[in-house]
């Protein structure tokens, strides 16, 4: 079964001033070549001299509204490796800068994961909003929408309020990150609340913390540097194995990948994400005993790594546990029984906006992320009970 990030289905046809949630224009269900015009729902994508351009059907957006573009896409060796981010302001192109796409032969597994906030000076009134991604360096290449299970690309308007703070976040995964994006549901949270996130993801999928320090979109995440908070999530049976076997080359990992995000944001506050039990589709939970023991060796192995680093735990697991303890209707997992479904990735990213903020949600402005508003509510009110 495919999941999205929000059912075809639901997506309205065009955006309008007003609306309080999560708003989706686009979605892309499969990894797909950016080709010379190609349709997706509401958008149109057309490859042009001038790179690939976006036209997005909209409503009236008024002038200073802020509208959130996030995309993952993955480029084989041959493509371009740089791309300037555009959009059209008026009758002006606008850039709001530059990226390097990770170029590599597994193009099913390492992304390059993009969340820009753009501010439109002119209003739209019933007209398109135009996107460019412009190539910056030479290839013969086209890059492709990737996607797993999840969202390949998202714009959603955010209105004209700015946000009161600004918070640097990385974070550093695999698949229980970028399946059905938390990351992105993270940032829409924050801006609910009035807070502005500027997060920066080094993920590729069944990575280890081991694994991590030998990629290079790893190192180049780490060495921007200057982030408050750094969430790093081990791969998802990793962390268990440390509590019951005692490998100490485990720990050894985690210690020097918090050393190297250190280094370069010596005040970054660091979370060691203990993430959740899975039955999985052989039905053995992972390998351990049952779906509790799986959650008390992984609980124990991460709190014991966040000692030894001087970090905290993000408890991702215990909420999801709680969860389906209590509402059993609420499908945390994927069809694989593993990953974290649109539902399972909005509770890891209320847990860890609780982590970062340390105050309830204020809920005369809930961000549901077109989940079903009753169940989104229990799951923040899940997330506040285990984090505060």
């Amino acid at each position: 079964m495919k999941r999205f990030f929000l059912l075809l289905a639901m997506l309205p046809a065009a955006l309008n001033v007003g609306a309080q949630d999560f708003h989706s224009l686009w979605i892309i269900p499969k990894k797909t070549e950016i080709g010379q015009s190609t349709h997706f729902d509401a958008a149109q994508v057309t490859r042009t001299p001038e790179g690939w351009q976006f036209c997005v059907p909209v409503g009236r957006i008024p002038e200073g509204s802020y509208v959130e573009w996030d995309f993952t896409i993955s480029a084989s060796a041959d493509a371009p490796e740089y791309y300037a981010v555009e959009y059209m302001d008026g009758r002006q192109w606008k850039t709001d800068g530059v990226f390097a796409c990770t170029l590599t032969k597994d193009t099913s597994k390492e992304f390059t994961i993009q969340m820009r906030t753009i501010r439109l000076e002119n209003a739209i009134d019933k007209g398109n909003l135009l996107l460019r991604l412009r190539p910056v360096t030479s290839g013969e290449g086209l890059p492709a929408f990737a996607c797993s299970d999840n969202t390949a690309a998202s714009v959603r308007w955010l209105g004209t309020e700015a946000p009161k703070d600004t918070t640097r976040v990385l974070c550093i995964g695999n698949s229980f990150t970028y399946v059905c994006q938390s990351s992105w549901m993270l940032k829409s949270l924050a801006w609910s609340q009035g807070h502005y996130l500027e997060v920066e993801d080094a993920l590729k999928g069944g990575q280890s913390f081991g694994q991590h320090l030998s990629l290079s979109v790893t190192a180049d995440k780490i060495r921007q540097g200057r982030y408050d908070f750094a969430f790093l999530q081990n791969q998802s049976q990793t962390n268990a194995w440390y509590a019951q076997k005692g490998d100490e080359q485990i720990l050894s990992d985690a210690l020097e990948l918090a050393r190297r995000v250190r280094r370069f944001s010596p005040n970054v506050k660091l979370m060691y994400e203990s993430t959740w039990s899975y039955p999985g589709k052989k039905s053995d939970n992972g390998g351990f005993e049952s779906p509790g023991e799986f959650d008390r060796l992984m609980h124990k192995g991460t709190s014991k790594i966040a000692k030894a680093a001087k970090a905290r735990v993000s408890p991702i697991g215990r909420a999801f546990a709680l969860c389906r303890a209590e509402r059993p209707d609420i499908a945390l997992y994927a069809s694989d029984k593993k990953h974290q479904s649109e539902y399972g990735a909005y509770l890891k990213a209320c847990v860890n906006y609780l982590i970062i903020f340390g105050t309830p949600f204020d809920e005369s402005r809930p961000q549901n992320c077109s989940l079903d508003s009753e169940k989104a509510k229990y799951l923040r009110d899940i997330a506040s009970r285990v984090v505060l």
